[in-house]
């Protein structure tokens, strides 16, 4: 009786084990996750964390976006546009240790409203000229206020 018993859970977990090649492509990044890490990153060359921030702020209200929550403490503001589709956009400001430079990574996202208690569901934009815009304005943010403009 038990060694049937043992038999059948034993077969069960051998049928719901991963392949080798299911396992491997679990662990592998996908090839396009360079691309989209370049296109969604951008270096600045200062410390100030926090005025980068505030500039990343800045060009997403001049483009029409309602911030939604800023972390300064932490580096993440979420922000929200309505045009036909609600946009929104995730970013992280992070200060490099040992250097005087400061990354920014932001995540465009469509999102499309379920009806109900389900949950909204995002698309990631890949428009490369939303995230040049986006960088450029943060760019003439940085340069504007480091000049007193």
């Amino acid at each position: 009786m038990w060694f049937r018993q043992i038999a059948f859970v034993t077969l069960i977990l051998c049928a719901c084990a991963p392949t080798a090649e299911q396992q491997s492509a679990a662990l592998s990044l996908p090839s396009s996750s360079g691309v989209t890490r370049a296109r969604e990153v951008r270096r600045f060359d200062t410390s100030d964390s926090a005025q980068v921030l505030q500039a990343v702020a800045s060009a997403l209200q001049d483009s029409g976006f309602t911030l939604e929550e800023t972390q300064t403490e932490l580096g993440v503001l979420t922000a929200t546009k309505l045009t036909g589709n609600l946009i929104r956009v995730q970013v992280v400001v992070h200060r490099l240790p040992q250097r005087a430079a400061t990354t920014v990574r932001a995540t465009f996202q469509r999102v499309s409203l379920r009806r109900g208690a389900t949950p909204a569901v995002g698309d990631v934009l890949d428009d490369p000229l939303l995230y040049r815009d986006f960088f450029e304005r943060v760019s003439q943010s940085l340069f504007l206020s480091a000049n007193e403009i």
